[in-house]
Parts: C-alpha cells; structure tokens; sequence
C-alpha cells in the first residue's frame, strides 16, 4: 500500500524507459517459475516413494509388526504434512507471480501509452550509410 501512495515509488515502478525493471520482471517471473517446478518435484519423489527406500530393514526382536506399523503411520503423516506445506508454498509462488505480471505489464501498458500519444514525436535516429545521423518516422 505504501508504494501505491508515495508518488516518488509509484512512478519507479511504473515507469521504465530503460527496459531495467522489464528485465528485473522477467527474471523473477523464471526464478518462481523454476522454484515451483523443484518444489512440485521434490514432492513427488517424496510422495512416489516407500519407507523400504527410505529406512533400510534390520532384524529386529519380537515386536517387529508393531514398529513397521508405527513407522508406516508416521511415514504416511510426514508425507501429508509435506503435502499440505507444498500447496501452501506453491500457492504463495503463484500469488507472487500474479503480482509481478501485473507489475510488468503495468510498466509495459504505460510504455505503449506513451508511445501512443499524439503530442509525442515518434521520429528515431538512425545512423546514414555514410556516417550522418538522419531522421525517420518510426
């Protein structure tokens, strides 16, 4: 809220003739990108596989049934609560993401507004064969 009312933070923002900020956008945009699919990953490993990948069997005494079960019960409640935390993550990722596209295409939307405008001359330098900078309209 703070950078909507403070003009100064508001146009840095909003505006960037040097594509700068367009850049920051679109890096941050890949690295959440790129996050979300290691997180999606790591949780499907996570979830595909079996206690006998995890804990190797040893020989136990006599009540071997009721340890694997107690052992087979919290594996099951270690990979749902890592479940739940992976949506979690994933869903603060995508809100992150959403805000960062808006931000960018903000800054893009105000940069085609002004190329727009009538009151603005749309001429680009461009350099002559022969080394003289020349005129055209864009």
């Amino acid at each position: 809220m703070e950078d909507i009312l403070d003009k100064d933070r508001r146009e840095s923002l909003m505006f960037d003739n040097s594509f700068q900020r367009s850049r920051v956008y679109f890096e941050v945009l890949q690295m959440l990108r790129l996050f979300s699919n290691y997180i999606e990953a790591t949780g499907s490993d996570l979830q595909a596989s079996g206690l006998d990948e995890v804990f190797k069997p040893v020989s136990q005494p006599t009540p071997v049934k009721e340890s694997e079960q107690i052992l087979h019960n919290n594996w099951e409640l270690l990979k749902s609560h890592q479940n739940e935390a992976q949506e979690r993550l994933l869903k603060r990722i995508s809100m992150k993401m959403e805000e960062v596209k808006s931000l960018r295409d903000a800054v893009c939307s105000q940069r085609f507004a002004i190329l727009c405008r009538p009151d603005i001359s749309h001429s680009c330098s461009t350099q002559h064969p022969y080394g003289r900078r020349q005129r055209q309209q864009c």
